[in-house]
């Protein structure tokens, strides 16, 4: 349970962060410092980084539910 609540504080965390560097990219361009071409690329790759740290986090869990599970496995062995 403490797990999930972690993960779910460290969600919104990561909304607010990543909504926070959309509006500075978005700013930029607003402001002339990117370009149209440069603001999409900035932005497509804000998503692919933002994708990836996603999916390490799935596997994180995974992995952690997995563990979970083996002990779980291991101490109904036991009695």
């Amino acid at each position: 349970m403490k797990i999930l609540l972690v993960l779910f504080a460290f969600g919104s965390f990561v909304a607010c962060s990543s909504s926070n560097e959309l509006m500075r990219i978005q700013a930029d361009y607003e402001a002339g410092i990117l370009t149209l071409e440069q603001r999409d690329q900035a932005i497509a790759a804000f998503r692919e980084k933002e994708r990836a740290e996603r999916e390490a986090r799935r596997a994180e869990r995974e992995e952690q539910q997995s563990e979970e599970a083996r002990r779980r496995a291991a101490n109904i062995r036991l009695f």
